[in-house]
């Protein structure tokens, strides 16, 4: 079944630079990396009696910790196997698994009905696979909606092995209490005379109650999916860990062709909705003990006969463990090629700020993504954590400029004054930013901004090198940008909306067909239309003039030189990715004819 919806464009683009596979956000690479943000049961920051209904389900201060330590990505368990039961009730040493009374929250909800995606039958005290908890859903919305919000993107891992599992010092928390178990469930799948269900769960042709494990599987994808595929902050994660359990009369290869083939139906199912607009990956947990020996699933699923379809969907794979030092081309990951890599701590937890800087540091310098074994309620060094992959260089991309993303003209300012009246401020896409200053042709500050709070933003200032921090506001419908510095002082900017703006700022002439071509120059255009020329010998100014017109069809430029009390039409275009001008002289007569071509400097 497809969808209809329309799909907002994926906020990621996908680019092959050599043997990678690498990701790209407004025509840089892109580099993701964060801690978990603590909100695994969806409560937010008023505990288990919050409701969409009552309206007091709050993420913010979570996405903000995020945001202010410079996260831009965390990894969320959509079917969480520690929240549907409390171990604390676990009181009767003869039944170690047997909660002595069901596990509620303070308002006496059952967990198995508040925390789990599918609907809980409070009389039955089992799941319906077939239907799906609404309040689970809005709730998952809000939380990747705010995390959008503040520029961070949300990866949902749809299944978890883990939870089919039973092993560890939680196991009682796993199978026995997993809604895909049948005796927890109405569907009377998946059955099972063992301690686990890992193996069957693989087996989507299990029949029982008119239907097939495989269609319940699909039914939930495809909830989860249409649910949550208009965010444009969101990737999926097919399974957590996906491996079988050793069995005597299945071989390993056996094994991996059935687990491939049922992530592939999987991939199938996510991308019948999405198509291609959303990224997927496969968490490949294979080859543990070397290295070298990783993505063994991945390498069979590309392989021509290994009966799939799906491969050139996936987007991604994931590898847990210590991965401070991992690099794909130094393994010979030749599947990299094809796939974006993504490392992540998961069963390597508990390291500290300097841990996660030099690992964070490590992922992007390999072109890949991290996701960190770490919540800031846990343990000290956690707490740290966020704080190490924000310091890391260069640091994670930062996502949430908009409304910044613009050129902004100095209209006034509050004392203490600048000493600078006028100023043109352009934010780009890519957090990189320029300051010019049109009294004098000079670029006042060059930069990034590396950070973006709540109501404030900082900046690495390029030129004095140094951060500096400022509160903003945004007024008249976000026209109007007012930044305030820590000595009190204010500027104000209003946004320049106009069809100088691929012209600005700053040009040097590197080539001219004129016969007696001038000395060399530069060319400073600015949003009032103010055009000056200037000497690269001498900066000196030889050509004040200004632009009385831009039209794009055709794509002319009209100047008035009133230094030379001139006019002329030009006509223009841009290359190298806006790097490079050309202007042509709109004339009648060829052997007036003259191109010249500029080169950006600012």
């Amino acid at each position: 079944m497809s969808t209809t919806l329309t799909i907002p464009d994926n906020l990621l683009q996908k680019r092959s630079i050599g043997n990678r596979k690498i990701l790209y956000f407004n025509g840089r690479e892109a580099y993701l990396a964060g801690i978990y943000p603590g909100i695994a049961d969806l409560d937010g920051v008023n505990g288990d009696t919050s409701s969409i209904a009552a309206g007091n389900v709050d993420y913010r201060a979570k996405m903000e910790f995020l945001a202010k330590n410079g996260n831009n990505f965390f990894r969320q368990w959509v079917i969480f196997y520690p929240l549907f039961a409390d171990p604390r009730r676990f009181t009767d040493p003869t039944k170690p698994c047997v909660e002595t009374s069901e596990s509620v929250t303070s308002a006496q909800q059952p967990w198995r009905q508040r925390y789990s995606p599918f609907f809980y039958n409070t009389n039955l005290k089992k799941w319906n696979l077939s239907r799906y908890n609404d309040e689970f859903f809005l709730k998952l919305k809000l939380m990747i909606k705010t995390a959008a919000d503040y520029g961070i993107v949300v990866q949902l891992t749809i299944f978890d092995r883990c939870g089919h599992d039973f092993v560890g010092g939680d196991k009682c928390l796993r199978w026995p209490y997993s809604p895909w178990n049948a005796r927890n469930n109405v569907n009377n799948l998946i059955r099972t005379t063992g301690e686990t269900g890992v193996n069957e769960f693989y087996e989507r042709n299990i029949a029982a109650g008119g239907t097939t494990l495989g269609a319940l599987q699909d039914a939930y994808v495809n909830k989860l999916v249409t649910s949550t595929m208009e965010y444009p902050n969101v990737v999926y994660e097919i399974m957590n860990e996906p491996v079988h359990k050793a069995d005597s009369d299945v071989t390993v290869e056996q094994q991996r062709s059935r687990r491939v083939k049922w992530a592939d139906a999987i991939v199938g199912a996510i991308h019948t909705h999405t198509q291609g607009k959303r990224f997927i990956f496969y968490n490949d947990h294979t080859g543990l003990s070397d290295w070298r020996a990783r993505g063994q699933d991945v390498i069979y699923w590309a392989r021509s006969n290994s009966g799939t379809s799906n491969f050139a969907k996936l987007d991604g794979v994931i590898f847990h463990g210590d991965v401070k030092e991992v690099d794909p081309e130094a393994l010979e990951w030749t599947f990299a090629k094809n796939l974006i890599v993504q490392v992540s701590t998961d069963t390597f937890g508990g390291q500290g700020k300097e841990y996660h800087r030099l690992t964070t540091a490590n992922a992007f310098a390999k072109h890949m993504m991290f996701q960190a074994e770490a919540i800031p309620v846990e343990l000290p060094d956690n707490k740290n954590a966020a704080a190490g992959i924000g310091g890391a260089s260069p640091a994670p991309t930062l996502f949430k400029l908009p409304p910044f993303v613009a050129t902004w003209v100095k209209i006034g300012e509050t004392s203490p004054a600048t000493g600078f009246p006028h100023l043109s401020y352009t934010q780009n896409a890519d957090a990189s930013m320029v300051v010019m200053n049109p009294d004098t042709d000079r670029l006042t500050q060059k930069g990034r901004v590396i950070q973006l709070y709540a109501n404030k933003i900082a900046f690495w200032n390029e030129t004095l090198q140094r951060v500096g921090v400022q509160e903003f506001t945004f007024t008249n419908n976000a026209q109007n940008l007012t930044l305030k510095r820590a000595d009190g002082g204010t500027q104000t900017f209003k946004k320049y909306v106009g069809p100088l703006q691929p012209f600005l700022y700053q040009w040097e002439r590197i080539s001219d067909t004129a016969p007696a071509p001038p000395a060399p120059f530069y060319v400073f255009f600015y949003p009032d239309g103010t055009l000056r020329t200037r000497l690269v010998s001498n900066f000196e100014v030889n050509n004040h003039a200004r632009v009385t017109l831009v039209t794009t069809q055709p794509q002319q430029i009209h100047i008035h030189s009133d230094t030379f009390n001139s006019d002329a039409v030009w006509n223009y275009s841009f290359t190298s990715d806006g790097q490079r001008l050309t202007l042509a002289k709109a004339v009648t007569d060829p052997a007036q004819a003259v191109t010249r071509v500029y080169q950006r400097v600012v």
